[in-house]
């Protein structure tokens, strides 16, 4: 994706509106998937080395907001943190299993964010 390549955050409100994604094998899997709009922000080593990207998806169009981006952010650098210190080996299992642990403690966190939105 764009955002790995170019090491900047690449936002599509709208997969079927995008001039970018337009006949690519990317749009049609995210048809099939059901999926309309993502944004993703690229995880950075502190000297700014790609690492990987952290990408979020909505089922309909969606603009994300600028507390939206930040919070994106802190969990970029939060993630990129936790992966350079292993240099990233897919192979290893166990690290394999950290990430999915991380990933759940990240969705867990967003959820709750989203609820306390609902709330207030």
């Amino acid at each position: 994706m764009e955002a790995l390549r170019d090491n900047e955050r690449v936002v599509v409100a709208d997969v079927e509106a995008c001039e970018f994604m337009a006949g690519t094998q990317d749009q049609l899997e995210y048809r099939r998937s059901g999926i309309r709009a993502v944004q993703s922000t690229p995880l950075r080593s502190r000297s700014g080395r790609p690492l990987g990207m952290l990408s979020t998806h909505w089922r309909t169009p969606h603009t994300p907001t600028e507390e939206d981006f930040t919070f994106f952010d802190v969990l970029a650098r939060l993630a990129a943190d936790l992966i350079e210190p292993f240099g990233f080996v897919w192979d290893d299992l166990w690290h394999l299993g950290f990430l999915l642990g991380f990933g759940l403690a990240m969705w867990r966190l967003a959820i709750n964010r989203m609820e306390k939105r609902l709330i207030d």
